[in-house]
């Protein structure tokens, strides 16, 4: 890999351990269009590795027992297209809005 990959600064950790379990935390990487897909997947990695040694809960998607067929259907889809872990990706440039699209 031609560049080092960061992982989670201290300021973050610590925020996030504050909040973890009172907001929905949703991993964001910016400007993930500048990342080869291989050093996404590494930068993934790293920074889910992270999450689990510092115990920060992130959003997960579950059901109710009480949801409908059609939702349960939907929360399952979205959790194997999402490895059970959505994300999102800022600073895509134009035209490059499907190229990483499952995280």
């Amino acid at each position: 890999m031609g560049r080092a990959l960061c992982r989670l600064r201290a300021l973050d950790v610590e925020l996030m351990k504050q909040v973890h379990d009172k907001v929905n935390l949703i991993p964001v990487i910016a400007k993930a269009d500048t990342l080869t897909k291989e050093e996404l997947m590494a930068f993934k990695k790293r920074i889910v590795e992270d999450l689990a040694y510092h115990h920060i809960n992130t959003f997960s998607i579950e059901t109710d027992p009480s949801d409908d067929a059609e939702t349960i259907n939907t929360a399952k889809e979205l959790m194997v297209r999402t490895r059970a872990r959505p994300a999102g990706c800022v600073g895509m440039a134009p035209g490059l809005t499907d190229r990483y699209a499952e995280w």
